[in-house]
Formats: C-alpha cells, structure tokens, sequence
C-alpha cells in the first residue's frame, strides 16, 4: 500500500521541495505534479511489491530508493519503461529540447550476488557501459553535513562489524 514509503522517503522529499513547486499531491494515488514554470514533471511513487502496476507507465525517469530490496526483473521492468519524451522549456514558455531518460537506485550493498553488482559495479564482466555507480560512505556523509557526528557515534555504538562495513562504509 506504500504507507512505509509515504513516511519516510516521499516524506523526506516533500521536505526538501518548497511547496510552491507543487502543482498537484494525491497521497492517496501517490501522484505528484511540478506546475510548469518548475518543469512541469510528474512523479507517480509505489511501493513495487507488484510488477504488474509498473507495466501500465511510461517513464522519462524513475528512482528506486532501498533498491536492494527489489528483484532483478521489477528493475528490468522500470528500465524497459523508460521512453516518455518530456519536453523542456524556457523562462518564457518555449520549448528548447527534450530531458534525457534515466533511473536512479539508491542502495546499501550486499556483496557481489545481485544485479545491482553485476550491472553497476566497475569489477563485474556483466557491468553495463552506460549504468554508473557512486559510493559514498557515511563518513562522507558527515563531513557533507548530511549526517550529525552523533548519529556517527550512536551507529558506531550498536552496529557489529559487519553491519558497519555494509551501512557506513559501502
């Protein structure tokens, strides 16, 4: 039903974006529209547990949160959705171009026995040219200013050292 994505991801977003930008929000449809004079851009969020709701959608982009938590073939389904043509447009209305097609994961890792290793990480042979990977740490997180040293400390605290190496380290 995606109440766990509401309360934290979508969240987390809708805190991050003036409210002014939206256009339309229907939690309910989990549905989300920009107003043109900020792109225009409609963004439809699910939980996945189905693939049969991603086969309706034509995407010009999509981002998968917690993406070590889904299969190989829902991601596949997203990449073979992603095709929707969105025009982009000027300060005065007129339109200019056409935005490039694109997915985003955001993951922790799980060693080397998933797709999210064997297409986006540079040692893999099955590695896609295209899919690019970017790591960064929780350390590095910290020193970004994403993270308090504290929440550094307390997951230094409780974590062993495998959970450590996996969440903080990447």
């Amino acid at each position: 039903d995606g109440k766990e994505l509401r309360q934290t991801t979508i969240a987390q977003f809708l805190s991050l974006v003036p409210p002014d930008m939206i256009d339309t929000h229907n939690s309910q449809q989990g549905y989300i529209r920009f107003k043109r004079e900020f792109g225009g851009s409609e963004i439809v969020y699910s939980d996945l547990k189905e693939e049969r709701y991603i086969k309706n959608f034509t995407f010009g982009w999509w981002w998968i949160d917690q993406a070590e938590e889904i299969d190989e073939d829902r991601f596949t389904a997203l990449v073979r959705r992603l095709r929707k043509e969105t025009p982009l447009y000027n300060e005065k209305g007129e339109q200019w171009g056409t935005a490039p097609t694109y997915g985003l994961l955001t993951f922790n890792p799980e060693g080397s026995d998933n797709f999210l290793w064997k297409y986006f990480h540079p040692d893999s042979k099955d590695k896609k040219p295209n899919y690019k990977l970017y790591m960064a740490s929780t350390f590095d997180s910290m020193n970004a200013g994403f993270v308090t040293k504290e929440y550094v400390d307390n997951m230094l605290s409780v974590f062993t050292e495998q959970a450590r190496k996996r969440y903080m380290e990447g």
